[in-house]
């Protein structure tokens, strides 16, 4: 597992599109190479890296009145996986602004997704997956449906992790079907050892390109994170955790040109 970064859409469909719904989404590093439950949500060939069958429950607290929660759940025989992902996400004290920049006051916004990731392992070394997400998100009076397809492939030669997936994804903004998909393509490169895990992840959404570097360190229950990523604009990411055989604790801290936030994780986890 490694860092944990946040990626918030800058236009109007759901957070949970890009966003991270909740923070064991998150653990499986920037680019999701690396083999954690986490992984799933950037790259759907890394189910493929799961040993076991496995149960999560997760909570998140974030600045600015935002909750988390999730129930994530995958299933592993012999070369092929699947899994299942439902997450409720609501938001308050969202400010609101006019055109002439004056403040309107403020909203909440609540958020559901699930999602079905499936993968097959061809080789050792090589995994193909595909995820599809239903999202639904309301804020006021304007209500957002959203469908996404995605797919990847993840080539392992321990330490060394390299995958590509994309993502392409359809909705209808208030009865109005976008005439296009937005569409995400991520390159990613991972190296794992012992204690410490580092990741760069290259990626295209829309017209904008983005880069994130993460680093991870893990002495025995201990481990610490820290990233920086760009899209549009910069972000860094520090965080620090414990992690248990059956639970762990998460407190990140995010910043960057316009805000900062900080957010209380806890995760249960149970394989068999």
């Amino acid at each position: 597992m490694i860092l944990m970064l946040f990626f918030t859409g800058e236009w109007a469909f759901p957070q949970t599109l890009y966003d991270i719904p909740a923070r064991e989404i998150a653990m499986g590093g920037v680019s999701g190479i690396t083999g954690s439950p986490g992984a799933v949500w950037y790259n759907p060939a890394a189910l493929g890296n799961l040993e076991h069958s496995s149960l999560s429950i997760t909570g998140e607290l974030r600045s600015y009145g935002e909750m988390n929660g999730g129930i994530f759940y995958f299933y592993h025989e012999d070369l092929s996986s699947s899994g299942i992902f439902l997450v409720v996400n609501q938001m308050q004290g969202i400010e609101l602004w006019s055109e002439e920049n004056e403040s309107l006051g403020t909203a909440s916004s609540k958020s559901f997704l699930v999602a079905f990731p499936i993968a097959y392992t061809f080789s050792k070394n090589l995994t193909m997956g595909i995820l599809c997400k239903y999202i639904s998100e309301n804020l006021i009076e304007t209500s957002l449906t959203a469908l996404s397809g995605d797919a990847g492939l993840l080539l392992s030669f321990p330490p060394f992790h390299a995958g590509i997936s994309v993502r392409n994804v359809y909705g209808v903004i208030h009865n109005i079907k976008w005439t296009s998909p937005l569409r995400e393509i991520r390159v990613a490169f991972a190296r794992e050892s012992e204690n410490l895990t580092g990741e760069m992840d290259l990626y295209w959404r829309g017209n904008s390109p983005g880069v994130s570097l993460g680093v991870e360190y893990m002495a025995e229950w201990v481990y610490l994170r820290a990233g920086f990523s760009w899209l549009d604009t910069w972000r860094i990411c520090t965080g620090l955790g414990v992690k248990e055989e059956n639970f762990s604790l998460d407190l990140a801290f995010t910043v960057n040109d316009l805000s900062y936030r900080t957010s209380f994780s806890f995760t249960w986890f149970m394989s068999h």
